[in-house]
């Protein structure tokens, strides 16, 4: 993403040091134009990127599963009061009734079962507080259980915030990126006309030669399937490359080198494409569980 804007403030640059010429062509290439298109194309670089994002949640994440920890430990001990606390033939009765269907999930990190957990034990432990004092639950043990949930369900509700915040942030982020994206391609279409006889100038408002500078470099498209329900990480994509589905099933793109949430990642139909605004790093991620998907990608040579 990095080379996207410096190839487009280089376009702007040229266009700066060429404007009285399109003026001379359209009478909307004005200084003014290309201050505000600098302008766009610095704002959207100032939006956060994947890493700033994904700091929040990613913060939240670690608390949590501390927490969680916390919460699975005193679950247990629960359920230690509650086989001390009732007849042996009501030992799976009583537990399931204090959330022991969620146990299994919540071990293997799926919050919304972690939270279940909790949220059956205080019942459990509000409805039988006298037996299971029987059974040799301590008189604060209510009060650090409940504290134990509030401080999880806390940091699951901001864990859910900043993932809604940065999948906003990221669409925002796109949004931007291929607003400002058209119009410096529309400069360069029309530079490309007005320096048809200047070959050196007009290479630059060609986006992959001035591209070419940045990375000094080339570019080259790959085609590579994806296995069944598997993911596929590329390195060095070129900024707003197409993306292209070249398979028979549909895909996930995103940026980074992790599998693609299913949820929040864009969705690449068979014969489609949409532009890398991911950065230099992209995976694709085939949901499909029985048949491999296919994917091209221009790449830096």
């Amino acid at each position: 993403m990095d080379e996207l804007y410096a190839v487009s403030l280089l376009i702007v640059d040229s266009f700066d040091s060429n404007q009285p010429l399109f003026l001379s062509n359209k009478t909307t290439y004005t200084p003014a134009f290309g201050a505000a298109l600098r302008a766009e194309i610095l704002a959207a670089k100032a939006l956060p990127d994947f890493q700033q994002r994904g700091a929040a949640q990613e913060s939240f994440k670690l608390q949590m599963q501390d927490a969680a920890v916390t919460a699975l430990t005193l679950w247990q001990l629960l359920e230690s009061f509650i086989r001390d606390s009732f007849p042996p033939n009501e030992f799976k009765t009583r537990r399931e009734e204090a959330g022991s269907t969620h146990y299994s999930s919540a071990q293997n990190n799926d919050w919304e079962s972690v939270s279940q957990l909790m949220q059956s034990g205080r019942t459990f432990i509000g409805n039988h507080t006298p037996a299971l004092t029987t059974g040799g639950m301590p008189a604060t043990f209510a009060t650090d259980f409940s504290t134990a949930r509030a401080s999880f369900d806390t940091l699951y509700a901001s864990f859910k915030g900043a993932e809604q915040s940065s999948s906003e942030q990221r669409d925002e982020k796109i949004t931007a990126n291929n607003t400002f994206y058209k119009r410096v391609i529309a400069l360069c279409d029309d530079g490309k006309i007005y320096f048809r006889s200047d070959p050196a100038t007009r290479e630059r408002f060609t986006f992959s030669k001035v591209l070419e500078l940045v990375s000094g470099t080339g570019s080259t498209t790959i085609t590579f399937t994806i296995p069944a329900g598997q993911s596929i990480t590329t390195d060095h994509v070129f900024a707003n490359s197409p993306i292209s589905n070249v398979g028979t099933i549909p895909f996930f793109a995103c940026g980074g080198s992790g599998a693609c949430d299913v949820l929040t990642s864009p969705r690449v139909e068979p014969g489609q494409q949409i532009s890398n605004t991911f950065g230099a790093t992209v995976t694709i991620t085939n949901p499909d569980a029985a048949t491999e998907a296919k994917a091209s990608l221009r790449v830096v040579r």
